[in-house]
């Protein structure tokens, strides 16, 4: 039911928990597209950043430890209002990620946990749309999302921890 709602880049990588969303939220475990729901999850923008690194956001990677793919989660440059409707952040080539590891146990392989929330779509086809017809529709504003949190848990410990919590408006 709240598959529509999911932002289109998550699309057949969240397994959509039907409890935890409603009409402006989706909340949804991370599963490789070959059903492997273990990934070793690697950042950029969440540890010591260099001098410029801030102009380039955050971004998280999952690498399937069934299958190998790797699966770009959340990339601030192109994600949620910020990244898709106002490009506040610039693209960076040759971005050197650094691993999520547990602090409790030191494994590098977690289940993880996406949340999105979305505006009103009316809101969005009023202020967006409306405003910027020949580069948006009404079906964007799932990916305009306003909001992103992602926590993670150790496969080895069970160690729980949130990685992300950002407004993106």
């Amino acid at each position: 039911m709240f598959e529509r709602s999911l932002p289109r880049h998550l699309r057949g990588l969240l397994t959509v928990d039907e409890a935890k969303s409603d009409s402006s939220s989706v909340t949804g475990k991370v599963k490789c597209t070959c059903g492997c729901e273990k990934i070793r999850l690697r950042t950029f923008g969440l540890d010591d950043a260099g001098e410029d690194d801030w102009k380039y956001g955050i971004k998280v990677t999952a690498e399937c430890t069934g299958c190998s793919s790797t699966h770009l989660l959340f990339d601030q440059a192109v994600h949620g209002y910020d990244g898709y409707v106002c490009h506040s952040f610039e693209t960076k080539e040759n971005i050197v990620y650094s691993p999520v590891i547990c602090e409790k146990c030191g494994s590098e392989v977690f289940s993880a946990e996406i949340c999105t929330e979305t505006e009103d779509k009316a809101q969005f086809i009023e202020e967006v749309v409306n405003e910027y017809p020949d580069e948006f529709c009404e079906e964007d504003y799932v990916d305009a999302f306003g909001w992103i949190t992602m926590n993670v848990k150790c496969d080895k410990c069970g160690f729980e921890k949130e990685i992300i919590n950002l407004e993106l408006s």
